[in-house]
């Protein structure tokens, strides 16, 4: 069996003075300095942006080859690392690839 591990990490740090902001772009308030949020910044680390991927294929028997890709992809939505999960067709293989 031969597998194949592709895919990028990255990590994000965001410094927010006022407690306010989120690692998307938005148009959210700031919060004030006399509030707690605005008075109590804080840090977030995130690794949203990182991929993960498996190629897979199993030995050949007489004609059949047999292939698979595992693909885990960090996107998701904001405050949450869940990989998400989709299906492709690769026309040129002609066949379908479901994503994790």
């Amino acid at each position: 069996m031969e597998v194949l591990m592709y895919g990028f990490a990255e990590t994000d740090a965001i410094v927010d003075s006022a407690r306010s902001l989120a690692e998307t772009a938005g148009n959210s308030a700031v919060d004030r300095n006399f509030v707690f949020a605005g008075a109590n910044g804080r840090t977030q680390f995130s690794i949203r942006n990182s991929r993960l991927g498996f190629n897979v294929a199993a030995p050949k028997i007489d004609d059949w080859a047999t292939k698979g890709v595992l693909e885990f992809d960090f996107f998701g939505p904001s405050g949450t690392t869940v990989p998400q999960c989709g299906r492709d067709y690769d026309s040129e293989a002609g066949s379908s690839i479901i994503r994790f």
